[in-house]
């Protein structure tokens, strides 16, 4: 980062600056779609909020990581600032990957149908 000019500093500090947007989005879409899917299984039903909260949570992580990297970017050489975006995007990447198994077993499991139901072979 030492060595980069000014418009590579502020084309990755733009750049950091739009994933607030895209943290905003990937955040309410894990959570919709965990309710949506959980809808019709009770154990999922009962998971899919706190799943939609992680997401939300993963988001804050990640909010928090960008302002430690927008720190970096604008040349505070702080010894903390590094660790500390490490630190938050590994949190941030343990809640997105248990959102993502959520929604993929709560996605299997609505193809399956409720229990006791006969399933359509044709």
């Amino acid at each position: 980062v030492a060595s980069w000019d000014a418009t590579t500093r502020l084309i990755a500090a733009l750049g950091l600056g739009f994933d607030y947007l895209f943290l905003a989005c990937y955040s309410t879409a894990i959570g919709v779609v965990a309710i949506v899917l959980s809808q019709g299984w009770p154990l999922g039903a009962r998971i899919a909020g706190p799943i939609a909260w992680a997401a939300w949570c993963a988001a804050l992580m990640d909010a928090i990581e960008n302002a430690a990297l927008i720190e970096i970017v604008l040349g505070d050489p702080g010894t903390y600032w590094a660790p500390m975006a490490g630190v938050f995007a590994s949190v941030k990447f343990v809640l997105i990957v248990c959102a993502l198994l959520f929604l993929l077993v709560a996605l299997l499991q609505g193809r399956r149908g409720p229990p006791g139901a006969v399933q359509d072979l044709s």
